[in-house]
């Protein structure tokens, strides 16, 4: 069962806004018409089914069709774009922005020309060209702004002279770069290219995009968008650069599901840390619902795809939130005096679990544990006394350590705290170059046991404390319900997380509720999906309650945590 959760606003209302815009993505489409699946447009049950696909993208009535390469077989000919692309994904073409694949290149001359020509003649690129960002269009890459969105689209074909590379110091990651730091404010932010930074099946993960992903991530972007891949859908937890579980991570889609032909599954399922769903039996497309701090997405299936043996159609649907809707991405730590070069907050380690993140629809080891109740109480940055204060209580069966990675002013620093009478406590000194900036990132990290899950949380360190204090959850009626105070000063949201088992798996939920006046309240009528998810656990349903923390306000993260259902 794939659990479909409905977009979420602030305070928990679950609704869909007619404004929020609509976009569609989809890679690997329309087969050349000597393909011998072709069959006149009409396709076959298994291959050549642009016809459908295109259908379903008409029905979307998007305000946005991302096409995210290999859009024209066999060689990206102008020829077969005219007859076949134009009668059936051009349709859309006055919304249409698209980014080439290899196949676009596989023209004999790597220059794409079939795709740049039909382009050019059906008024894409003049418009996108027309837009404040869309001036190197003509190269493969723009960005431009959709609601509160950044859509950056990139040129993945790396290796190709005329492309010019994607490493540090190439044209396309200079603007990429200048780009995101002129545009990020305030906007969620997707990007979209043609090849797959990571990718279950067996075409390997690509590392060329490397640098597009440290760029993406050390502005907090939310979505990355991919074809290629092995003409399938997969969805990923959102994850770090290193490809580890990150809460505060970009989540990656393939959706190379265009309609020229499947791939074939792999024997073993990818990083299980970070892949949550595949499919290799499903044509369709990608649906997304921007929300101003959150999305919604959903697979749209091709109904006449032969289906896979157990017959069963194949659904996936969720909603994410935005990093920004956390905390707003914001700009680099200052120098302090006696450090003239700062950077970025770096990314932490590697996170083996954040909560809930291993939703992969397969047993997981973890998942036979208890859920860690830890709570951080405590999270300030004393600059008089050069010292990082972090306590909190934590479950009774958890041992061990818990470990805590510091992040500000280009350093790195590793402390840990021994788990002593069921509560943590840290008091150590840091760096002066820490102190004085009084601001930074926390990962805090428990590594779990026998008996406990691990957890990974990351959280904003600063001068003040949040006070994150709440009742436990509850679950009663068909309603989620949760309430607490927190600091006067604090604005945003807090997030509250969901984490149950089902057949083996975790899954999670999460919900926000505005802060206003010191204060959060959320009282959210569960779907039926999610109800039938809950009463069908095995185990406990546990929360995780999230403050994120905000740097320009300083004032530290928190973390509650409870027990809301008991096992079943």
């Amino acid at each position: 069962m794939m659990l479909a959760v409905p977009g979420m606003l602030a305070g928990g209302v679950a609704t869909a806004l007619a404004a929020d815009p609509v976009i569609a993505a989809v890679g690997d489409l329309g087969c050349a018409p000597t393909d011998p699946s072709y069959n006149n447009g009409a396709g076959t049950a298994t291959d050549c089914r642009q016809r459908y696909t295109s259908d379903l993208a008409v029905a979307a009535n998007p305000n946005a069709l991302l096409l995210m390469g290999d859009t024209q077989y066999q060689r990206g000919e102008l020829a077969n774009f005219n007859a076949v692309f134009d009668p059936t994904f051009g349709r859309l073409n006055s919304v249409v922005y698209p980014v080439p694949g290899n196949v676009e290149y596989d023209d004999g001359a790597s220059n794409a020309s079939g795709y740049y020509t039909y382009f050019s003649n059906a008024g894409v690129q003049s418009r996108i060209a027309a837009s404040p960002n869309g001036a190197n269009v003509g190269k493969g890459y723009y960005s431009f702004d959709l609601g509160n969105w950044h859509i950056v689209g990139l040129n993945s074909n790396c290796s190709l002279s005329g492309v010019g590379g994607c490493g540090p110091g190439s044209p396309q990651a200079n603007w990429l770069k200048a780009d995101l730091a002129a545009n990020r404010s305030g906007k969620c932010v997707l990007a979209f290219a043609h090849h797959a930074r990571w990718n279950s099946g067996t075409v390997p993960d690509d590392t060329n995009l490397s640098t597009f992903w440290n760029e993406l991530y050390g502005v907090r972007a939310d979505v990355f968008l991919s074809g290629h891949a092995n003409h399938h859908y997969e969805r990923h937890a959102p994850q770090s650069p290193s490809g580890n579980p990150d809460s505060a991570g970009m989540r990656q889609f393939i959706a190379s599901t265009g309609g020229e032909h499947r791939g074939t599954a792999p024997g073993s399922p990818g990083n299980t840390d970070t892949l949550q769903v595949a499919n290799y039996t499903r044509f369709g497309i990608l649906k997304l619902t921007l929300h101003p701090t959150s999305y919604d997405w959903e697979f749209v299936q091709d109904a006449g795809t032969t289906p896979p043996p157990s017959g069963a159609p194949f659904t996936d649907s969720g909603t994410g939130n935005c990093n920004a809707a956390v905390d707003p991405a914001p700009p680099a730590d200052p120098a302090p005096p006696a450090d003239p070069a700062p950077s970025a907050d770096p990314s932490p380690p590697a996170d083996p679990s954040a909560p809930g993140a291993p939703q992969t629809g397969a047993a997981t080891s973890a998942a036979n544990r208890g859920a860690t109740e830890l709570n951080v109480a405590r999270l300030r940055i004393a600059r008089r006394s050069r010292t990082l204060e972090l306590n909190g209580p934590v479950t009774g069966q958890a041992t061990g350590n818990v470990d805590m990675t510091l992040s500000s002013s280009g350093r790195t620093t590793k402390l840990s705290a021994p788990i002593r009478n069921h509560r943590f406590s840290l008091r150590s000194k840091i760096p002066a170059a820490q102190a004085r900036i009084g601001s930074g990132l926390v990962t805090v990290r428990y590594a779990g046991d026998d008996r406990t899950r691990p957890l990974t949380v990351r959280l904003r360190a600063a001068t003040a404390s949040a006070r994150l204090n709440m009742r436990r959850p509850t679950i009663a009626n068909g309603r989620l319900k949760a309430s607490g105070t927190i600091t006067s000063r604090a604005r945003g949201v807090v997030r509250v997380r969901l984490e149950l088992v089902r057949d083996g798996a975790f899954k999670t939920l999460v919900f926000t509720a505005r802060i206003s006046n010191g204060s959060w309240k959320l009282d959210h009528k569960l779907s039926s999906s999610a109800m039938t998810l809950i009463q069908q656990r095995s185990g406990t349903v546990h929360s995780y309650s999230i403050y994120a923390g905000s740097r320009s306000r300083g004032i530290s993260g928190g973390l509650r945590s409870f027990k809301v259902l008991g096992d079943r």
